[in-house]
């Protein structure tokens, strides 16, 4: 039951008829790994993929990697994330996944990358213990496994000090750098132990802010994932993810806004493409999208091998060689997006104005009788006429 709840259902993509772009491009094959795997081997879920804060239509930093009946990894908790995994898995569904959830790993301290994690671990502690068990029958289950810098260790120390002894949360932490050591129980336990299927991991410290960390993920099956996080153009994490099978990179700014991008110590999109080629990555996913492109994500930022990700999309490992035909109808969709906020922008406008037109109206009347109600009390005061 619970892998029924567990399955989302991932309909395969059709390619196009003709080329997205007029320079025909010799189309690399899919590696061997992914005609091996089958469509239950990992299925990449994107619970947010803006930045800084949530805006109409992108939630903070979050991707839930599920590894169906054998588990799965949270790269990221952005706030809004349960939301968003109630949204992609459902009702029944995500209480599976939090029953199952092997390890949240996050990139580095800012807010909008790990906000979520308290309500997030609070639901997985319900979801591991029935309201009719006894509280000591929690213990009966692993701690969860958390993965992150320094200062979500001593934050989320703080936070659990702040809880009543029966409600504090069953947690292991791990700093990202300690996972790296083949000698570290954590590693040892997520490699070799917890079943999730996963060959490698490894931590790479990126270019953002200090403590910041892109991971990458080797399947026992032969695929390999790499997560950027937040960073500037790495050349460290391009050698550490070479020949990845997925590259999911932060695009934060258009590629006009690489000075902006600089200066933020962030990704435009022609930078994380860069880096893309430069891992000799088979597929791409752009996320971390700031909100003043919030209907502008569409097949124009991408490339032959690359998309640009939007909350809700859910990608099949088996789906990769023909995730690019989703382009257009993302650009479509946007557009039709972006078409509808100018029409209901425009109405209302049209509705303040005409409502500023009304206002100005009503003041026009309200001293026209003011005028007359002054004469008339002149008059009736024997005043001139």
């Amino acid at each position: 039951k619970e892998e029924a709840a567990c399955a989302v259902t991932s309909v395969p993509l059709k390619a196009e008829a003709t080329p997205r772009d007029a320079t025909p491009r010799l189309e690399p094959p899919p590696p061997q790994c992914i005609a091996r795997c089958g469509r239950r081997e990992l299925l990449a879920c994107f619970l947010g993929t803006g930045c800084a804060a949530p805006s109409t239509y992108r939630a903070p930093a979050a991707i839930y990697l599920h590894a169906f009946e054998r588990g799965g990894l949270l790269l990221d908790a952005g706030e809004g994330c349960l939301g968003q995994l109630g949204r992609t898995f459902g009702t029944a569904g995500t209480a599976a996944v939090l029953r199952r959830l092997t390890a949240v790993w996050i990139s580095h301290a800012h807010a909008d990358h790990h906000l979520g994690l308290p309500t997030l671990l609070a639901a997985v502690e319900r979801a591991r213990t029935p309201p009719a068990l006894p509280l000591g029958a929690r213990h009966a289950t692993p701690p969860l496994l958390v993965i992150g810098p320094h200062a979500i260790g001593r934050w989320l120390e703080r936070y659990q000090a702040l809880l009543p002894p029966a409600r504090r949360l069953r947690v292991a932490f791990a700093h990202n750098e300690a996972v790296n050591n083949p000698r570290c129980t954590e590693r040892h336990w997520l490699l070799r132990q917890s079943g999730l299927g996963l060959a490698s991991l490894r931590s790479v410290r990126v270019l953002h802010c200090p403590d910041a960390w892109g991971i990458v993920l080797d399947g026992k099956a032969g695929w390999r994932l790499v997560y950027s996080g937040d960073t500037r153009p790495c050349s460290a994490l391009a050698a550490a993810g070479a020949g990845a099978t997925l590259l999911i990179h932060e695009a934060t700014f258009s590629a006009e806004q690489s000075a902006m991008a600089l200066r933020k110590r962030h990704s435009s999109t022609s930078e994380a493409l860069g880096v893309a080629a430069a891992m000799g990555a088979y597929r791409t996913v752009l996320t971390h999208l700031s909100a003043r492109y919030e209907s502008e994500a569409s097949a124009a930022w991408a490339s032959s091998s690359s998309i640009v990700a939007y909350d809700g999309l859910t990608l099949n490992l088996a789906d990769l060689p023909r995730c690019t035909a989703a382009a257009p109808p993302i650009e479509r969709f946007f557009k039709a997006v972006a078409a509808r906020e100018a029409t209901a922008a425009a109405a209302e406008s049209a509705r303040l104005a005409a409502r500023s037109v009304s206002i100005e109206t009503l003041l026009e009347v309200q001293r026209w009788l003011e005028g007359v109600v002054a004469t008339v009390v002149r008059t009736a005061a024997g005043g001139p006429g």
